[in-house]
């Protein structure tokens, strides 16, 4: 349900996209103290410890092709690039460690920064999530130089939780890690006296726009005496999960088999299905079983086939296109995070020609928020010329960034 098929130049750009001298750890003593959820376990300086303005700019025009040059003259600070490990909890309600990436800006404590946690999209390699991307940590670094604190989630799956089978478009376990990582950031500035604003922004594109709204629900409705969203900035996502996943295996052919075969096999884990090989046909459940645990790269995951028939098993297929499967359908609506009504904003940037998160997605959440009883939500059409998924990547984060400037 979002890709991950890009040339050379397009990988640079997205890798923000669809991937991501201070210390810190827990306390000391005889007796440990309980793991809880958003403790800051350790912050250590990244390989690509440091950039300065100077740099992030010849990046800026050179790697990325000149993305942000509207913002230059708003890149002001140096920046220091972290990792994070940090306690979240998995989706068998087990604690366990995950990591992410903190992009901070140096400057005087008064010069307040806003917070923007960026969700980065479907990725199948370990190497992509951002703790291990350098271009990401540059893009990233990038936006932070403009006055802000950029954290990035490598989610359950990657980085430090390699261990764990990424829970792919499962809606409770994406925003878990997300605020989790929130919280430990806010604990570790409160450390080092860091005082950010109040700001507090939920972004990211593919994958990563359906964890940032999740999050932000999530939020609302469980932490809003802990944390406030200032606005969720949500590009191409898959909100409507159900409908997206019924109208993918009602056709011959799959956008990406590799996206969809991901779903299923997460669902199958997380909800302790075990009927891998009832949903994948005979030549495909050892590749489903086997290529999804971050070890994989793109070019092996992607031999997946696209041919609906090929890859998912009779009768599991005609029984999810007619009135069965219903225990698999009530999981995917489970995963739907469109209705409810946001209290602060929520911006859906969405392009009309995207086949890989269908454009309806977007339509569907902002008319059923409006209809619930928002005002704070907008539908922004990408202006790229072929509308499609990939080609609003960029566009989406230019908009993205000037949201956050002007806001």
């Amino acid at each position: 349900m979002q890709p991950h098929r890009f040339n050379l130049l397009t990988l640079l750009v997205l890798a923000f996209f669809l991937l991501a001298a201070c210390g810190g750890g827990s306390s000391g003593g005889e007796t440990p103290a309980p793991e809880k959820r958003g403790e800051p376990l350790s912050v250590t300086s990244l390989p690509k410890s440091s950039y300065s303005v100077t740099e992030l700019n010849q990046i800026r025009s050179s790697l990325f092709g000149g993305v942000f040059a509207n913002f230059a003259a708003n890149m002001h600070y140096d920046v220091a690039a972290y990792k994070i490990i940090y306690k979240t909890i998995n989706p068998a309600g087990k604690i366990i460690n995950a990591s992410g990436v903190i992009l901070l800006p140096l400057h005087n404590p008064s010069d307040q920064a806003s917070v923007i946690s960026y969700q980065h999209g479907t990725i199948f390699h370990n190497s992509f999530a951002p703790s291990n991307n350098l271009p990401t940590q540059e893009l990233a670094a990038i936006i932070a130089a403009m006055n802000n604190v950029v954290i990035l989630p490598d989610y359950i799956g990657y980085g430090e939780s390699l261990a764990e089978l990424h829970p792919y478009m499962h809606a409770e376990s994406l925003a878990n890690s997300v605020i989790d990582l929130v919280r430990a950031v806010k604990l570790h500035l409160a450390e080092i006296g860091f005082v950010p604003n109040n700001k507090l922004f939920l972004t990211g594109y593919s994958e990563g726009a359906y964890a940032a709204v999740a999050a932000h629900k999530m939020i609302q409705e469980r932490y809003s005496a802990e944390l406030t969203v200032t606005a969720t900035l949500a590009g191409a996502g898959s909100y409507d999960l159900s409908t997206t996943a019924r109208n993918q295996l009602a056709g011959d052919i799959l956008t990406y088999g590799e996206n969809a075969a991901f779903v299923y096999k997460a669902y199958d884990t997380i909800y302790g299905m075990n009927r891998v090989d009832q949903i994948f046909t005979t030549n495909y459940v050892a590749i489903v079983n086997a290529y999804f645990d971050g070890t994989h790269s793109d070019s092996q995951v992607s031999t997946i086939t696209d041919i609906t028939a090929d890859l998912f098993k009779e009768p599991f297929l005609s029984n999810f296109r007619g009135e069965g499967e219903t225990t698999i359908k009530q999981r995917l609506a489970e995963n739907d995070i469109y209705d409810w009504k946001p209290d602060s904003p929520i911006r859906f940037f969405h392009g009309t020609q995207d086949v890989a998160s269908p454009y309806q997605n977007s339509v569907t959440a902002f008319n059923t928020m409006l209809a619930n009883g928002a005002t704070q939500v907008e539908l922004i059409n990408c202006p790229a010329a072929t509308p499609n998924h990939l080609q609003c990547a960029t566009p989406y984060l230019e908009d993205m960034v000037e949201y956050i400037l002007t806001h």
